[in-house]
């Protein structure tokens, strides 16, 4: 069955980070300039290769293009699904870019009330997209930027447990993903500082309608649209010293930096 037409949820581009221009540079670099040619060269190696092969094993015209149409048949058996995998890979991986990125600048304007954020957090198998620290405590951020129908509502359901996207439940559950990654941060942290702060799950979709049911079970974990974000971090108590705020932003920023 045809899958249904999918849109980005993301309304604009993010805006251009730290870089960028260089980065822009690079990537032209090297996959206009450094691969066409690596790619030129070995076509030339395969041409100049079967040139060869048939000085030293004279062979009639037609062997010889049968020869060359099964290796080029060979070529495109081999590589054409991997091509086709790669983009929808990079595809995907742009969309999850972008997201990033647009949540990163929704927690700018959190940085503005005090906080502090640390971006891609590195750990053994995975990375915690964002961390919030400041003095209502620690946030560790989760974001899923999905594809959204083309048509109907683009509507994620929670109602503490269970999480329905446009009507479906996810084969993986990200509200688990983002309490497992928490459990990582307050573990780390209390290996680094040799104490113990709570840290709160937040699972975030750009470019979605979130609806949530009061449920006591919700409290723990936020599953919410970016912009969101700075609104609920506002009405939460403080729990954590300023002092202590620097101290988790000092040992946060020395993981991301590979560090310890």
């Amino acid at each position: 069955m045809a899958q249904p037409a999918r849109r980005s949820p993301l309304k604009a581009k993010p805006l251009r980070h730290a870089g960028q221009s260089i980065q822009d540079e690079i990537d032209h670099w090297y996959d206009d300039v450094l691969m066409d040619h690596l790619v030129l060269i070995f076509a030339g190696w395969v041409v100049w290769t079967m040139a060869l092969v048939t000085w030293l094993f004279p062979v009639p015209p037609f062997t010889f293009f049968v020869l060359v149409s099964v290796a080029f048949a060979g070529m495109l058996v081999w590589s054409v699904p991997k091509i086709v995998k790669a983009r929808r890979k990079i595809r995907r991986l742009i969309l999850g870019r972008d997201g990033e990125r647009a949540v990163a600048e929704c927690l700018d304007l959190v940085r503005h009330d005090g906080a502090w954020v640390v971006h891609d957090l590195p750990a053994a198998g995975f990375n915690v997209d964002h961390v919030v620290i400041g003095t209502q405590g620690v946030f560790a951020i989760e974001t899923k930027t999905w594809s959204k129908p083309t048509s109907g509502e683009a509507r994620i359901e929670f109602d503490g447990s269970n999480l329905v996207v446009a009507g479906t439940r996810p084969s993986r559950d990200p509200v688990a993903q983002a309490r497992a990654q928490a459990a990582w941060v307050a573990k780390t942290l209390e290996e680094l500082t040799g104490r113990r702060y709570p840290v709160r799950p937040v699972v975030v979709f750009p470019g979605w309608f979130v609806e949530r049911s009061a449920q006591p079970t919700a409290r723990d974990v936020w599953v919410l649209e970016p912009k969101e974000l700075r609104g609920w971090l506002a009405r939460e108590p403080h729990m954590i010293p300023p002092k202590d705020v620097a101290l988790i932003h000092s040992r946060l920023k020395l993981v991301a930096r590979g560090g310890v």
